[in-house]
Order: structure tokens, then sequence, then C-alpha cells
């Protein structure tokens, strides 16, 4: 990855919004991130994309969006469970992978690559733009259409349920508030 120049991490104000640099040194960390999940995804033909406010801020405008502090990306189910496979042994020493998938007792439903601890080498710093503090990059594992068509009718029953669950949740509590009110 071509590295950031320095003017890109002065403190800016962007649509009348204030960006620190230390935000701006948060974004070029988790870019270093991405550049290793790109490695990696290279390596081993891993399909991913820009998700959420990461896809929004490159196509609209070409760079981070100024309130979001964070870098997302998403990958097919199969292409999930195929990085989940090859990271551990790709990723450089100071990264780390967490995710259900390889460790059931964590409490973090998001997967995500990232720095665990605060780095003080000279050469980690430098490399992560001087920014101490722990940053990840989170992956989204998203679901396409079964294989299988029962499979598939299975998930559709299953959404189906859960559906009728949230409406049924959300009757209870408008009962519940207009029960409250008499």
């Amino acid at each position: 990855m071509k590295r950031l120049k320095k003017e890109f991490f002065y403190d800016e104000i962007r649509d009348g919004f204030y960006i620190p640099g230390l935000i701006k040194r948060a974004w070029g960390a988790q870019l270093i991130v991405l550049s290793e999940i790109d490695r990696i995804c290279k390596k081993y033909d891993i399909a991913y994309f820009l998700y959420g406010g990461t896809l929004l801020g490159a196509v609209r405008d070409g760079q981070c969006i100024p309130w979001d502090d964070d870098l997302d990306i998403c990958m097919l189910r199969d292409d999930f469970f195929k990085f989940a496979e090859v990271v551990k042994k790709e990723l450089p020493e100071e990264l780390t992978f967490n995710s259900l998938v390889n460790n059931q007792d964590s409490a973090e439903l998001v997967a995500a690559v990232g720095t665990a601890i605060v780095e003080i080498r000279p050469e980690i710093r430098e490399k992560y733009y001087e920014f101490l503090y722990p940053v990840s990059v989170d992956i989204f594992p998203l679901d396409d259409l079964a294989k299988d068509p029962e499979d598939e009718e299975y998930r559709k029953d299953v959404l189906r349920l859960l559906f009728v669950m949230l409406i049924f949740i959300e009757q209870k509590k408008k009962i519940q508030r207009s029960l409250k009110k008499k």
C-alpha cells in the first residue's frame, strides 16, 4: 500500500464537520489493516466488498465519511469461511482475527481483523501512522441463496418465523404502552 502523505493527517473541516487528525490516523491504521486483508484475499482468491458507511463514502465522496470511524467489508459466507481458515497463518504478528468461527467464547458478534493491543515498538508504530490505539476492520459475512432448494426453503421458514416473532413483540409493547396510559 502506498503510504499516505503527512498532509492527509491534518485536522480539517469537511462539509461543516470537524475531522481531527487523530481520527485520520485511525483511518490510516485501518487502511493498513485493510491492505493486509486485501493481500490475503488476493492470494487465496477470496472476494470481498466494501460495506456500509465505507462503501457509501467510497462511492459518494471517494473518501471516508467524516463521522465514520471504522471500515467495513463483507464477504459471501463461503468466502468468509475460506478466509477464516487461512487468515491466522497469513496475518502479521501484530494483527488478530476475531470471530465466532474461530472463538466460540467471543463476545463480539462481528468478525474483525485488527490490532489487539497498544503497540509501542517503533517499527509497528510507524507502520500504523503512530496511532497507538487498537483498530480493526469489521467483516460481515453475507448469506447467498442456498444451493439446495430444501435448505433455502428452510431458511425462508426460519426468517418468516423470526418476522412473526418481531411482530408479536412489537404488538406486545404497544399493548403494554396503552395499558400504562390508562
